[in-house]
């Protein structure tokens, strides 16, 4: 039915309007850490102290027992960052 019109009314083609580039992630492009990052990532955090953290987090309250992160949240922050 389009062509049909197209013939009656000469409407012109129309180019589809160009696409974007399609962003791939590779492995090999990706930082590699160091290894004392790797290492403080690895370290085990209590389940207690990540579930309080998370919640105090969420609802956006301030740390009680430290005013900066400690080694293994900045480890985790940049692991996430990256």
């Amino acid at each position: 039915m389009g062509s049909l019109w197209r013939r009656i009314l000469g409407y012109a083609e129309v180019a589809p309007p160009p696409r974007a580039p399609v962003r791939t992630f590779s492995a090999r492009t990706a930082p590699t850490p160091s290894a004392e990052e790797t290492a403080a990532a690895h370290e085990a955090i209590s389940l207690a102290q990540l579930s309080e953290r998370f919640h105090r987090y969420v609802l956006g309250l301030p740390d009680y027992d430290a005013s900066e992160p400690t080694q293994e949240e900045r480890a985790i922050l940049k692991r996430l960052q990256a």
